[in-house]
Formats: structure tokens, C-alpha cells, sequence
């Protein structure tokens, strides 16, 4: 990327080089002296296809005295269709200034402009009740800064902006937009950084990031109470959308076209969520990490594990001394399932409720053995334990007999409550298949491994003795595991018998889970 160099003022003019795809266009280069003069005389601003290299107010204090705690009043009719290039890190620097528009219905219009090779910054500005328009510029090797900007109850426009770099950062923090009008980010594209919102007052004012095709971008809501109107993200193409510890007043329209991850941590969802796509390979990863949930949440997407299993939230770093993203335990997303589970069951979807209760279950399962298992690194990083051998011995060996327990735990879960009870008694199919497959099991024990009709079975009756032996195998199995007692055949061998105590105790104990889990299902 060729860097723009302007050595030459007044009536030559500069040509754009040729940037993904820009056809060469040719600028008028303005002299930054006659500009500050401008600013200085009140004069106001009306620019169109010139190119300004590294304007900068803080240049402007220094030429003209004024203090940096001072705003300057720039007045605006129109800066459309110019260039901005980079001076010393710097491209455009409208910062700590009082803008006054010459149209009070245009209002502040710097629509179609490129910003090249440099910080643009509009910080501790006051745009008061105007418009303010960006739409459609363009930014190459830019970041933005909006730090404790003052906006009025008017429209903002970002609407249509191109980013071209490898990775750009607009931040706005601690900005007022406002209490009425509209903030457009529609149709935004390839911003390949974040788009940052951090404890900035959102009045009253819609949000929209419609449209927008920034499939590397990430956009974040650092603790901000979000407006009664909507947040609209329909249809954009993003990587990350990531709210924390916000307090959402209004509906969150986040069904996306497309995104790897939207994490909505400690926030309060007082009114509605809407997540996903309709799509069902699109799969977007979700986190409502100890978010209090007041409102409901509606998922667009078909319930799926891959909605959860590579859940981001944001840590404390000690090492690197900032908060990070890293991964979920599986016992924060058995938390977070649990609460989906019931927003589901209010919705009256019982069958997405049932899917996150039994996901739910399989995470808490899965997170007590990696809770435990976990505490052998606490105890390599304590310094009591490392001083002490004794102490680090018997804490390893309690870990240890614990890891074991949760383990065993663990597996008895996994096959009795999960796969023979169907799937914590969600699935009556699946148990009755189980039932099934256990009483054939078992009958073909009787029949190969006993012997039925042999002396380890005592027939008191002519039922069975008419009946071929697989026959009376399987009716008897199934008598013994539904608890029915089994009449004329009785077994007579010890191995006859421990077998027949063995079915009824799977029997009588599936049986007792699943009609008191099912039953709680259906009259709940």
C-alpha cells in the first residue's frame, strides 16, 4: 500500500494511488495553513475533492495559542468526496472542538470522504442537536476514536463505510448520543477490528447494524444500558457480537446472517433476545454466562450442542493484567442450559426444553470430574502446598479419591440415567428400546446360558411347558422386569436365581426413574 506524500500546495492537484479496486481520482491539495486560517477567522468549511494531509487540531492549538482545554468552533457546510491523508500517525484530528453547521437540516455532512493512514479522531467533541453523516467513507490503516463525544437528538450516520486494512478499531467511550433520533451503522463493510461501545448513554435512540458484511469484525457493549427501542443486527455478516455486564432495556434483534460467537455475560435481559438464524449450518456459538434472564430469549437456530460447546466469556488475566476471552466450563454452560431450558418450557417448546435440560444434565455430569480434576493444578500453584510435601501428598491423594468417585459417578450417569432411561426420561422411545433390548438380553441368558427347560427351572404349571423355550424365555424375562410376578416357572439353580434378581433390580429401578421423571415432565 503506497503512502500519500504532498510536497507540493495550491492549484496541483494529488491522485488517489489505486486501492482495492478504486479507480484513480484526482484531488485538489489544500493548503493547511489557509485552512487553519479558515477555522481561526470563523469562516465555515465547504470541501469537496480536495486532499488535506495530517489535519490536525492540536497543530492548529499550536499555531494559534489556544489551549487544549478550550473547544474550537469549526463551522461546516460540507466536507464531501475528499481525502484525508495520514501526517505523523494522524488523519484527520477533530478533536476537543464545538462543530456548527452553516444548513441546521444538512447539519454536520462529511459523507464520501477517505480517511488514509491514521488516527481520526472526533474526542471530547460536541456536535450538539445536529445531524452528524459519515455515510459511505472510506477508511484505509485508520482507528476511530469517539471518546466522550456529544452528540445532540438528532440522526448519526455510519452508514455504508468501507474499511480496508488488516485490522481497525473504532472505539466509543463514555460517548452521549443523545436521548431521540437514530444511530446507522447499516451496511457497513470489511472492518476487519472492533467496533467498541464502552459505558456510552444510548438515550432513547435506535441502534441499527442492519446489512452489514464485516464477517471479521467484532462488536462489543462494555457496561451500557442499552435503549427501550431496538438493537437491529438482521441479516449482517459479523464474527463476534459481545455484550458485558450491560442492562438490556429493549429488544436485542440479533438474528444474523452469520457469526462464530454473540456472548451476553453478566448482563440483564429484561426484555426480549432474538439469536440465530433459521439456517441450519450456520451455527453460531452462544454464551449467557451469569446473565440474569427477566425477559425471554428466542433462539432461531435448530437446538444443537454446537450452539454451546465453544462458549466464549471474558477473564481476568493476571498475566497479562486485562480482561481476556477464553473458554467456558462445562458447569457455566450446565448453568446457562438450565435457565434456557425454562425460557424454552415458557415458550411452550417443550421439545427444545427438554433437549437443554438433558444438555444441561450431560455438562453437570461432565463438569464435576473437570472441576476436580482442576484442583490438581491449584494445588501446584499454592505456596502452602508447595512448602510442605506432607500437605501436597494428602491434598493429591484426596483429590485423587474424589476423581475416582466423580468418575464412577460419572459413568453410572451416562449409561443408566442418560442412556437406559432415555435420556433422563425425555425420550420414552428410546426407553422402551432399552426395555426391550434388556428383556431379550436376558431372556436369551435364560435360554443359552441356564437352560430353560432343564432342571434350573422348576415348570408348576402347563402354561410354559407348552410353549417353545424362547418363547417362554422372553415372557418370563418380561414378567421379571416389569415386576409381575412369574407364576410357573420358577427358577430352581442359585446362578438361575441372581440372574432373575439382577433384571428385577434394573427393572424396578428404570422403571422408578423414568415414571417419576416423566411424570414431573408432563404435569409440569
Amino acid at each position: 500500500m503506497i503512502h500519500a506524500t504532498l510536497e507540493k500546495k495550491g492549484n496541483v492537484t494529488y491522485v488517489c494511488p489505486k486501492i482495492s479496486g478504486m479507480d484513480q481520482i484526482s484531488y485538489e491539495i489544500i493548503d493547511m495553513e489557509k485552512l487553519y486560517e479558515a477555522i481561526h477567522k470563523g469562516i465555515p468549511l465547504a470541501l469537496d475533492g480536495v486532499c488535506a494531509e495530517g489535519f490536525s487540531m492540536k497543530e492548529y492549538r499550536k499555531k494559534y495559542g489556544v489551549s487544549e482545554d478550550d473547544k474550537v468552533e469549526i463551522k461546516i457546510d460540507f466536507i464531501t468526496n475528499s481525502i484525508f491523508c495520514g501526517k505523523d500517525g494522524i488523519a484527520a484530528d477533530f478533536s476537543n472542538c464545538q462543530f456548527a453547521a452553516v444548513d441546521m437540516e444538512s447539519g454536520i455532512m462529511l459523507d464520501d470522504n477517505i480517511f488514509y493512514y491514521g488516527r481520526v479522531d472526533f474526542s471530547y467533541s460536541f456536535i450538539g442537536d445536529l445531524d452528524f453523516s459519515m455515510k459511505g467513507c472510506r477508511f484505509i490503516d485508520c482507528n476511530v476514536y469517539f471518546a466522550y463525544t456529544v452528540f445532540g437528538n438528532k440522526d448519526i450516520y455510519f452508514n455504508e463505510t468501507v474499511f480496508d486494512d488488516e485490522k481497525c478499531e473504532v472505539v466509543f467511550s463514555g460517548t452521549d448520543f443523545g436521548e431521540e433520533g437514530e444511530v446507522s451503522f447499516d451496511y457497513m463493510q470489511g472492518i476487519n477490528g472492533s467496533i467498541e461501545f464502552y459505558k456510552c448513554s444510548f438515550g432513547q435512540k435506535t441502534l441499527n447494524f442492519a446489512y452489514m458484511r464485516c464477517p471479521k469484525g467484532q462488536f462489543s457493549f462494555w457496561e451500557v444500558e442499552t435503549p427501550s427501542t431496538p438493537i437491529d443486527f438482521v441479516d449482517s455478516f459479523v464474527r463476534m457480537i459481545l455484550m458485558y455486564k450491560a442492562n438490556v432495556n429493549g429488544l436485542l434483534d440479533f438474528r444474523i446472517s452469520e457469526a462464530e460467537h454473540i456472548v451476553i455475560q453478566e448482563s440483564v435481559i429484561r426484555d426480549c433476545v432474538l439469536l440465530g438464524n433459521q439456517g441450519y449450518k450456520n451455527f453460531t456459538c452462544y454464551s449467557l454466562k451469569k446473565s440474569t434472564l427477566l425477559g425471554r430469549i428466542r433462539i432461531q437456530n435448530k437446538f444443537s450442542k454446537r450452539l454451546f460447546h465453544k462458549q466464549l466469556q471474558y477473564v481476568y488475566d493476571p498475566a497479562q493484567g486485562e480482561i481476556v476471552l477464553c473458554s467456558t466450563s462445562a458447569t457455566d454452560k450446565a448453568n446457562q442450559l438450565i435457565i434456557l431450558s425454562e425460557n424454552y418450557q415458557s415458550e411452550g417448546e417443550s421439545d427444545n426444553a427438554d433437549a437443554a435440560y438433558v444438555l444441561s444434565k450431560r455438562y453437570r455430569s461432565t463438569g464435576r470430574v473437570h472441576d476436580i480434576w482442576t484442583d490438581y493444578a491449584a494445588v501446584g500453584r499454592s505456596t502452602e502446598y508447595r512448602n510442605s510435601i506432607i500437605k501436597r501428598i494428602w491434598a493429591y491423594f484426596t483429590i485423587t479419591i474424589r476423581l475416582l468417585g466423580a468418575s464412577i459417578a460419572w459413568i453410572f450417569e451416562k449409561v443408566f440415567l442418560d442412556v437406559l432411561c432415555g435420556n433422563y426420561a425425555t425420550k420414552p422411545s428410546k426407553f422402551l428400546f432399552w426395555l426391550l433390548g434388556i428383556v431379550t438380553g436376558f431372556a436369551w441368558i435364560y435360554v443359552s446360558c441356564i437352560g430353560i427347560n432343564s432342571m434350573n427351572f422348576q415348570m408348576e404349571g402347563t402354561l410354559y411347558q407348552v410353549m417353545e423355550a424362547w418363547n417362554a424365555a422372553w415372557l418370563y424375562s418380561l414378567q421379571v422386569f416389569l415386576q409381575i410376578e412369574g407364576g410357573d416357572l420358577v427358577p430352581r439353580a442359585i446362578s438361575a436365581y441372581y440372574f432373575m434378581v439382577a433384571e428385577k433390580i434394573i427393572g424396578l429401578s428404570m422403571f422408578s426413574v423414568f415414571v417419576v421423571s416423566y411424570t414431573r415432565k408432563v404435569i409440569k
